[in-house]
């Protein structure tokens, strides 16, 4: 057979062509399937003239929705359709969802509407909702400036800095500021916190995740225990994780006095916590992650631990060694002399490795008062020493299981009241130490480099104004090339007590400051501690009012 034909009346209905063609209203079918509007402009096609029946409920057709309209539709039965696309007379196209065929539109001149039939003229893209939001595409800083020949005019959000960003066809340009340096921080808060908890009081951070302190917090009623907050960055932002506490912690133990994280690590030091009776001698807690779960590991105390040593004012972790300071430790009967303990992991547990003291302490030097470790290397800063509160810094060096003091370092310039050794931190060959007292308490901060056995001050640094009381270096960190350094009261724009830190970034052997990095002006006469931390291009700044805690991530890549 060569072909077959249906009719009805003198109207060919179907026609299969000898090239088996198949026509539907027309014995001159040119494709597989061709169909035909009938006479008198009207059409083959009904509503359900052709229909694909997967079941009883579900339908596809082909059909004539509206007047001088075709489709593709999709319904639960022959009349109830629900969704499919819409070829306009007008050479639009409508796509239809839940009976609704203003889902999508697409103009005769280009320009697409969602949720609406009728977009601008004017423009290429309408998007109508008023319960959802516009969603574009989302990368880290590094994704963002891999983009291959990114055209002019393309708009991104980049995760890690929190804002929109668009190339120019030169620059990325932030949308939320004039410079990439004026990218305001994240702020965050603690989910439970309340007036008076120190949120804030202590933090630090490590890759993707950081920790809080919140010393004076009030846990099961009891005042002061304190806590500290577990953040991680999920998605390019930062989100509280998990709530730490001390299995044992009691009122007024200050847990969250000091905190470190380093890996899957993180260390918090309680240096009011009674131990064994004794009154405020201290204590620090090792809490591991597993997973996305913190959970303690140990307790640490000093072995010959006594009241009021403050052990856990400081802390630091490098590997499988932490250190903790107790700055008011009564060495040999002299007063607040200051000591530093090294523990070192083996397994899962941690074990007292010794004790660690100036070799020329006296009373009053606070020695432990800021501690830091990296690798075979340690540093313990003495505000206290020297003339009248001048400040000094130990560094001590291990080979095998034996810690020794290698170098003592004081500033050239110093002078009473310095407080040189109030910050410490260490990062390989490079150190920074805060002397927030220096200069009437406008303050400085000293970089040295490792030359051989000797440490050399490689830089004095300082911020270009010195208006009003800073006490800059109060709070210091190195990572890297990087360094951020507490400023407190720095005037900025005339607006007193405005800055938060300072970054500052090597080249070659000159350190320059990159940023400051601005807040809210605080009230001059309430109690504030800021305190720094900073990992790679990241960094968190602990903000701790009486009333008013929080801490901001900036990353500055």
């Amino acid at each position: 057979m060569k072909r077959l034909s249906l009719s009805v009346a003198v109207c060919v209905f179907v026609f299969v062509a000898n090239a088996q063609n198949v026509g539907v209203g027309t014995a001159a079918p040119a494709a597989k399937l061709h169909v035909q509007k009938g006479a008198s402009n009207g059409s083959v096609l009904s509503t359900s003239t052709i229909a694909a029946e997967s079941n009883s409920t579900n339908w596809i057709h082909l059909l004539n929705p509206e007047a001088n309209d075709a489709g593709i539709i999709s319904g639960t039965n022959k009349t109830n359709l629900r969704s499919g696309i819409v070829f306009d007379a007008d050479s639009a196209i409508r796509f239809r969802a839940g009976g609704n065929f203003a889902r999508m539109y697409i103009g005769s001149a280009g320009n697409v509407g969602i949720n609406t039939t009728a977009p601008a003229p004017s423009a290429a893209l309408q998007v109508n909702s008023t319960t959802k939001g516009f969603l574009m595409p989302r990368m880290t800083t590094a994704q963002r400036k891999a983009i291959v020949d990114p055209e002019p005019g393309l708009l991104v959000f980049d995760m890690d800095k929190a804002c929109l960003f668009l190339w120019d066809g030169v620059y990325w340009n932030p949308m939320v500021s004039t410079s990439v340096n004026n990218i305001p921080p994240i702020e965050r808060h603690s989910s439970d916190g309340a007036t008076g908890d120190y949120f804030g009081g202590s933090v630090s951070i490590s890759g993707d995740f950081a920790i809080v302190g919140a010393y004076d917090d009030n846990v099961n009623g009891r005042p002061n225990q304190g806590s500290a907050y577990i953040f991680v960055r999920s998605g390019g932002t930062w989100v509280e994780k998990q709530k730490l506490l001390a299995t044992d912690g009691e009122a007024n133990d200050n847990f969250g006095r000091s905190v470190f994280i380093s890996g899957d690590i993180a260390i918090v030091g309680a240096s009011s916590d009674d131990v064994n009776g004794n009154i405020d001698q201290g204590s620090a807690y090792i809490f591991i992650r597993s997973g996305t779960t913190w959970t303690q590991q140990q307790k640490l105390v000093a072995t010959s631990g006594t009241a009021y040593d403050y052990f856990g004012n400081s802390v630091g972790l490098s590997g499988n060694y932490a250190i903790v300071g107790a700055s008011n430790d009564f060495v040999n009967g002299t007063s607040a002399r200051g000591s530093a303990y090294i523990f070192y992991r083996s397994g899962n547990t941690w074990t007292q490795q010794q004790k660690l003291l100036a070799s020329d302490g006296t009373s009053g030097d606070w020695f432990g008062e800021s501690v830091s470790i990296s690798g075979d290397y340690a540093i313990m800063g003495a505000p206290g020493g020297g003339n009248i509160g001048q400040g000094a810094a130990y560094i001590f060096n291990r080979s095998g299981s034996i810690w020794t003091q290698q170098q003592k370092l004081v500033s050239s310039t110093g002078l009473n009241g310095d407080r040189f050794g109030k910050s410490v931190s260490i990062w390989g060959d490079y150190i920074i130490i805060g002397a927030p007292g220096h200069n009437l308490e406008r303050g400085v901060a000293h970089i040295y480099v490792q030359s051989g056995i000797t440490w050399i001050q490689q830089q004095k640094i300082q911020p270009s104004s010195l208006e009003g009381s800073e006490f800059f270096g109060f709070s210091v960190c190195i990572s890297g090339d990087n360094v951020v350094i507490h400023a407190e009261g720095d005037v900025v724009g005339g607006i007193s007590g405005k800055s938060l830190a300072y970054i500052f970034q090597r080249n070659g052997t000159s350190w320059n400051k990159l940023r400051l990095v601005t807040n809210e002006p605080h009230n001059p006469t309430s109690q504030i501690e800021r305190l720094v931390g900073i990992s790679g291009f990241n960094i968190i700044i602990g903000i701790s009012y009486p009333d008013r805690d929080k801490v901001v991530f900036l990353n500055f890549e």
